[in-house]
């Protein structure tokens, strides 16, 4: 994929920067969340997991989340 080596470049050289990436199925979706993952691991180090509605999911510093439903009970 072209586009992972110009992305995985791009983090290292401008950690700061905002990027955003999109997918149309959850498969495709968990794929690149893996592989992007992997590399902020190596910029960042370790993930720090949460409990979310459908499982465990794991953050890393300068991560952005995108919220697909609201819990009024948690203010979000």
């Amino acid at each position: 994929m072209p586009w992972f080596a110009a992305w995985s470049r791009d983090a290292v050289e401008r950690p700061g920067a905002s990027r955003f990436v999109f997918d149309y199925t959850n498969r495709d979706v968990d794929m690149l969340n893996a592989e992007l993952r992997q590399v902020r691991r190596e910029l960042t180090g370790a993930d720090v997991e949460f409990n979310a509605k459908h499982g465990p999911a794991a953050f890393a510093i300068g991560d952005r989340v995108q919220f697909i439903d609201t819990d009024k009970k948690r203010f979000l």
